[in-house]
């Protein structure tokens, strides 16, 4: 079944070409969604931060050597911060998904900052807010991730609700005015749940408004990210250097001499360190509070 998909999606992928005759009665157009302004490319952040600071009359900041996970952050790659980061993302997902509380503070937030303060977004709902059919989907920056825990959990939550609710989508209205405000609330929490975008991807800055706020939900609903992810060759430790795969198993174990496994060969470490960390709880520091 996998390879039929992947077969289809490289056949989709691949360029289609056109006769000269189909080219004199077809031809193509061009859209430009979203523009993404001031962007730094990596190599010059520092010049442009001093430009800032300058021009605020600030004096540059120091940066901040305790968060891990920016981009620019040569310890980790681009695209295991973009991997981690989904994880963290449908991690969210699943324990927002179960917290009413929350979830109606940040639809209010979400609404509110859009209608109540100057915006640049364009809006294409009418509510402003969009699911994962519409909005980010996971699978592309994290390999396997439809597998992971928290995506396993919101497919049985999605499958109750499917157990609740009106089959029919013109029921749902009159549904929803018959049932009690909490069971409306569970409901929102779950559609709320699905609209949480935290990916960070090579080009983003970890002080994107977006990340802030994503720092601020894991915090309202005590994310604790070692009950979703666990540390493996796949997910973290083949894709860092042996020094960082040491720094891991120092942090989470309490083996404190580490010259023998220093002296394994990168393969047999990544291995070793599996099964160390295995029911660790450790966590890089991109998944901590």
């Amino acid at each position: 079944m996998y390879e039929i998909e992947e077969r289809i999606d490289s056949l989709n992928a691949q360029a289609r070409t056109y006769t000269e005759s189909q080219k004199q009665l077809a031809g193509a157009i061009v859209t430009i969604e979203t523009v993404h302004r001031g962007l730094v490319r990596p190599k010059d952040k520092k010049k442009a931060q001093t430009l800032t600071s300058s021009a605020n009359g600030q004096h540059e900041p120091e940066p901040d050597h305790e968060e891990s996970g920016d981009p620019d952050d040569p310890h980790l790659s681009g695209a295991l911060v973009e991997d981690l980061s989904a994880h963290r993302t449908a991690a969210l997902r699943a324990v927002l998904a179960t917290r009413p509380d929350v979830a109606l503070v940040a639809t209010a937030h979400s609404l509110a900052l859009q209608i109540c303060y100057e915006s640049s977004y364009d809006v294409g709902s009418s509510l402003s807010l969009t699911s994962e059919k519409g909005a980010c989907s996971l699978e592309p920056h994290a390999k396997g991730i439809q597998t992971s825990p928290a995506l396993v959990r919101l497919s049985e939550l999605h499958s109750q609700w499917l157990t609740r609710i009106p089959a029919q989508a013109e029921d749902l209205w009159q549904w929803l005015l018959d049932q009690e405000q909490a069971v409306v609330l569970e409901l929102l929490a779950f559609c709320v749940g699905q609209t949480v975008h935290a990916v960070q991807l090579p080009h983003d800055a970890r002080t994107t408004p977006r990340f802030v706020n994503a720092h601020q939900l894991a915090k309202a609903v005590n994310l604790d990210m070692a009950d979703w992810w666990t540390p493996t060759a796949e997910s973290y430790l083949a894709r860092v250097k042996k020094e960082q795969i040491l720094e891991a198993i120092a942090e989470g174990t309490t083996e404190k001499n580490l010259e023998d496994l220093r002296k394994m060969k990168k393969p047999d470490l990544v291995a070793a360190a599996e099964r160390r960390l295995a029911q660790s709880r450790w966590l890089p520091a991109l998944l901590r509070h």
